[in-house]
């Protein structure tokens, strides 16, 4: 079942990958969202769409097994909850152009604004034995879990296992290097 929604037009497609600061454009091309099958409630404003997920998005691509967003209240444009699960791989371009690639068996984003603070966060999470892993031509970070901060865009990690690829090393012929916390 291929469906196109109004939903991740602005903000969404786990806005965790979405431009810190990038001008909001009316020409924005759609989400895409396909799956084996989706289930719309109502009552609950839950979409759930299950088997073989994709997800293409201008600067996201993204496959899992499930995918469930909670459609914001009505007058709000974001979703305030979207979980990927089961075999999540995730290729997105940073701020700088950069292509990402994230592997995990979960991620939640949540999203939500305080006091007129916003904060959105994406928490990856594994498996035993296979921890969430974000990799990019400078870097690859292992980290259970893996917290990525939309607002700063940054990421959090703890117990990681960080890998510099020489190519980031400015052209020396340093091999790679592994930081073991």
């Amino acid at each position: 079942m291929r469906i196109i929604l109004f939903l991740i037009l602005a903000a969404v497609c786990l806005p965790a990958w979405a431009q810190k600061g990038a001008a909001k454009s009316t020409n924005a091309a759609p989400t895409e969202i396909s799956s084996d099958s989706a289930v719309f409630d109502n009552n609950t404003r839950r979409l759930i769409y299950t088997g073989h997920v994709l997800v293409v998005d201008p600067k996201v691509v993204l496959h899992c097994a499930t995918l469930t967003v909670d459609l914001p209240p009505e007058g709000q444009s974001r979703p305030t909850n979207i979980v990927a699960e089961t075999g999540v791989n995730i290729d997105y371009v940073d701020e700088k152009g950069t292509t990402n690639h994230l592997t995990a068996n979960k991620a939640v984003y949540t999203y939500h604004v305080i006091g007129g603070v916003t904060n959105g966060t994406i928490v990856f999470t594994g498996t035993p034995g296979n921890p969430p892993k974000v990799q990019n031509p400078q870097f690859s970070v292992v980290s259970e879990p893996l917290v990525r901060d939309l607002v700063t865009d940054k990421y959090h990690f703890t117990n990681e296992i960080i890998t510099i690829n020489q190519s980031a090393m400015n052209g020396t012929n340093a091999t790679q290097m592994n930081f073991f916390k």
